[in-house]
């Protein structure tokens, strides 16, 4: 049996014992002095103290035991399994990897403990948020921490949704990891229908809205120091000038949704309404403010290009305009 175990049954013991001493000193209020009598609790309650103390001391391997003593017993030992188990796992987060050692070390508390899903879940959650915090803390994950993470969520069988993972900033991540290798990744995407040129090869598409812009005029009231000096009923002169002001200002309005799509050979767009491509080595240069504004060689107007997040398709359309000067 181990320590923890022992401990906490005689610890629980010594407060049943407590109690029904207590209750037993309560009962004597009012009595007259030398005519102490014992409580009625106070049996059955240091009755069930001694069989939790004589559960505790005396063996039972190979028999029932009893129920209650038993219940008491496998809540100290999961408690003291997962205070083990929670050690153990604080060990990935510095490797940030599933070693073998570590899973061995973790099986065998799993066993020994008989521990369940239920018990150790949390654990196992609370640990994948700081690794894949610190995996992420410069914003972008490398080829070995993308297969580290992989082991990780193979090994403890919960799904990504469960870990509170999110696949669109995990791709958006690896592959600003895999453009700072200079590695052009290539991409699929059913939802997009483009007759490709010898030798294209797609690197990137994302949801992404045609805009145009759209001037507002906004009236502005403006009302200097201002006083009402009554003169006669019904009329009044006022104090102050007033003066009517306009301000205009220019704002993106979305005219189409559809794709956003970069290849090596070409950028372009596809909607529903509206489409557009561009070659690479037409491009004059990249604006980017309310939305994404590409100046071609022979066209007054940019392309704009509305996107929830551009941080991608600027580092690949900048790698790629840059291997096309180099060349």
């Amino acid at each position: 049996m181990s320590t923890g175990l022992k401990k906490t049954i005689l610890v629980l013991a010594l407060l049943l014992a407590i109690a029904g001493l207590v209750d037993n000193v309560f009962s004597q209020v009012g009595e007259k002095p030398g005519a102490i009598e014992t409580s009625w609790l106070f049996y059955p309650i240091a009755y069930f103290g001694i069989l939790i103390i004589i559960g505790a001391i005396i063996p039972t391997k190979g028999r029932q035991g009893l129920p209650f003593i038993n219940y008491f017993k496998d809540i100290s030992i999961r408690s003291e399994g997962i205070d083990k188990y929670k050690k153990c796992i604080e060990k990935l987060t510095d490797a940030l990897k599933i070693t073998p050692s570590i899973k061995k070390e973790l099986d065998n508390i799993i066993e020994n403990y008989q521990l369940k899903k239920e018990d150790t879940i949390g654990i196992v959650k609370k640990t994948f948020k700081v690794i894949y915090n610190r995996m992420t803390e410069d914003q972008i994950i490398t080829e070995e921490e993308r297969k580290n993470i992989e082991e990780i969520v193979q090994y403890f069988g919960i799904g990504l949704e469960e870990l509170g993972f999110k696949q669109s900033e995990f791709n958006k991540y690896y592959m600003l990891g895999q453009l700072a290798e200079d590695k052009l990744p290539q991409f699929s995407n059913e939802n997009i229908s483009i007759v490709m040129k010898k030798n294209e090869v797609m690197h990137w598409a994302q949801e992404a809205s045609i805009v145009k812009e759209r001037r507002v005029t906004e009236r502005i009231n403006y009302g200097g120091p201002r006083a009402s000096i009554k003169i006669a009923k019904g009329i009044s002169y006022r104090v102050g000038s007033y003066k009517i002001d306009t301000r205009s200002r220019i704002i993106p309005e979305i005219v189409d949704s559809g794709y956003f799509w970069i290849t090596n050979q070409r950028v372009g767009y596809i909607g529903s309404k509206k489409s557009f491509t561009c070659d690479i080595n037409k491009i004059l240069s990249l604006q980017l403010d309310d939305s994404l504004n590409i100046f071609k060689d022979g066209k007054q107007n940019p392309y704009q290009v509305w996107m929830a997040d551009y941080e991608i398709a600027m580092v690949l359309l900048s790698k790629l305009i840059n291997l096309g000067k180099e060349n």
